[in-house]
């Protein structure tokens, strides 16, 4: 479990640090989180998608901001 969709506990767990920062860095790995919810769960904390810094396999880096 720990390794599996650590992004989508962070998001959850930590939206109230994430309201108080003006940009964050992700690596999300699409075939252990479900991404478009990490990205709504950014949306909610007010952070837009700016661009995809990489994409590797099934991961990718994105970069996000208010």
């Amino acid at each position: 479990m720990f390794a599996r969709a650590i992004e989508e506990l962070f998001l959850r767990n930590y939206g109230n640090l994430l309201r108080r920062v003006d940009r964050a860095v992700f690596e999300l790995h699409h075939d252990k989180c479900d991404v478009p919810n990490c990205r709504r769960l950014l949306a909610e904390a007010g952070l837009q998608p700016l661009r995809v810094v990489r994409e590797f396999g099934q991961c990718s880096v994105e970069l996000f901001a208010r």
